[in-house]
């Protein structure tokens, strides 16, 4: 739904549309042009609150909008129209990022723990770069290389 040509189609048609835009739209780096406005609070976050049955009220996002114009080719002519980005935070999706983004630190923390700990039928590492190799292969699995520096002595 979000490719270019189906947001021209749409367009052409004179429909309108409205979908989000997955990496292959606007990749990491646009993402972060979206965002630099907001880091140097150029801009002013609007709330974005939803009302429960039972009377409440909570916040639930907060964003902005930023123009953006489209072009695209067709029999060598060149169309553009301007399109309505919507740069959105999801308290409860970037609640539940951090929540994960904890887990993965601890799961790594307590293998790591457990990975030179001795007990019955667990064979010891043979040297050094093995017992290492396996640590540096633990903190890539959860994600976590950046937070984690790894030093190793032989006793």
């Amino acid at each position: 739904m979000g490719s270019l040509n189906t947001r021209h189609l749409i367009h052409s048609g004179g429909d309108y549309y409205l979908c989000p835009l997955s990496k292959t739209q606007v990749n990491s780096q646009q993402l972060q042009q979206y965002l630099l406005p907001v880091k140097a609070a150029s801009v002013e976050l609007e709330d974005v609150n939803y009302d429960y049955a039972n009377g409440k009220t909570a916040l639930i996002a907060q964003g902005y909008e930023q123009i953006h114009t489209c072009q695209f080719q067709q029999d060598g002519n060149e169309i553009t129209w301007q399109e309505r980005h919507l740069v959105v935070y999801s308290i409860v999706y970037a609640k539940a990022q951090q929540q994960a983004f904890y887990s993965r630190i601890e799961k790594t923390r307590a293998q790591l723990d457990l990975l030179n700990q001795t007990r019955r039928g667990k064979k010891p590492f043979p040297d050094l770069e093995s017992f290492t190799k396996v640590a540096q292969s633990i903190v890539s699995k959860h994600r976590v290389a950046s937070l984690f520096q790894l030093s190793c002595d032989v006793l």
